[in-house]
């Protein structure tokens, strides 16, 4: 999955994966460790899709978006995919607010 924004998106700007909705709610500043220069990461928000869960929680990235978590801390299993067979393509789409 990726997706590469030239500039800050509006907050409200939508990253769909998949059913998965994550809404830009925030942008933060940052400190990069590679070299100390400021920069900004989007903050997301999303829903875990953990059969019963539901639950919010809220993943950074930078303006390339190259992964999100797709669950919450109590449901994060790393090597398991959310839905289908490990290594199937993710259907992105991204709306602008």
């Amino acid at each position: 999955m990726m997706a590469v924004f030239a500039a800050e998106p509006p907050l409200g700007t939508r990253i769909l994966l998949d059913e998965q909705v994550y809404e830009l709610v925030a942008v933060e500043p940052y400190t990069r460790k590679s070299d100390g220069k400021p920069s900004r990461l989007l903050v997301w928000e999303t829903s875990c899709p953990a059969a019963g869960c539901g639950e919010t929680f809220r993943p950074k990235s930078g303006l390339t978006v190259t992964s999100l978590a797709r669950r919450c801390d109590a449901h994060r299993e790393v090597s398991r995919p959310v839905k289908g067979k490990r290594g199937r393509k993710v259907r992105v789409r991204v709306e602008l607010a």
